[in-house]
């Protein structure tokens, strides 16, 4: 659970409720910084990916000229990441919703997306432009998911914030943990919360 919400969720401590109030620029008005990110998923009907996509896993798109910056093509994880396999491919997109990328974005002359069609439609002209999906491509599906909590990011005064909130909650008998428990992405897998307690 990411640790603003959970200092929050404590009706009994309004004390921990102010360990995340801030302003961090995003929507949850807190002083934990955080990458929001919106996913979107493609179907696409075809036996495999273009050749171009076969064995690669992630393309990164740094330009400015595209909305996304990572593109996951999750059918070469396995062909069972689809509805039917062999017969379908998946790609999973992922658009950064930070104020400054919007700035670089409508700098451009776009606009940002108003509704999570506009986002998908500015996707696939994205994907089109930048090879990952062939123009003549049917796509059978398409999704999307608006994630506040993408990925912690790490600032100057992080690790005194997390330390303050953490003893807070250990006082408690609460431990938080995870990649938005400890606030931490570079150590947020299982085996680091593991030996973490």
């Amino acid at each position: 659970m990411p640790l603003p919400q959970l200092l929050r969720m404590t009706p009994d401590h309004p004390e921990l409720a102010k360990l995340a109030e801030g302003n961090n620029g995003a929507a949850d008005h807190s002083k934990f910084k955080h990458q929001t990110v919106n996913l979107v998923g493609i179907g696409v009907t075809g036996t495999a990916v273009p050749t171009e996509l076969d064995g690669v896993h992630w393309v990164y798109f740094p330009e400015d000229e595209y909305i996304f910056y990572r593109v996951t093509i999750l059918s070469n994880f396995s062909p069972l990441m689809v509805a039917k396999p062999w017969q379908q491919w998946s790609l999973l997109i992922e658009v950064s919703e930070s104020r400054f990328r919007k700035n670089v974005w409508t700098g451009l002359g776009n606009t940002w997306p108003v509704d999570e069609q506009d986002l998908i439609r500015q996707v696939i002209a994205g994907l089109h432009r930048g090879g990952m999906l062939p123009k003549d491509a049917s796509i059978v599906s398409t999704w999307s998911k608006r994630l506040e909590y993408g990925y912690p990011v790490p600032y100057v005064e992080r690790n005194m914030h997390v330390h303050t909130a953490d003893m807070a909650l250990r006082n408690l008998g609460i431990w938080s943990r995870g990649r938005f428990g400890s606030w931490k992405y570079e150590v947020g897998t299982v085996r680091t919360s593991r030996a973490c307690g």
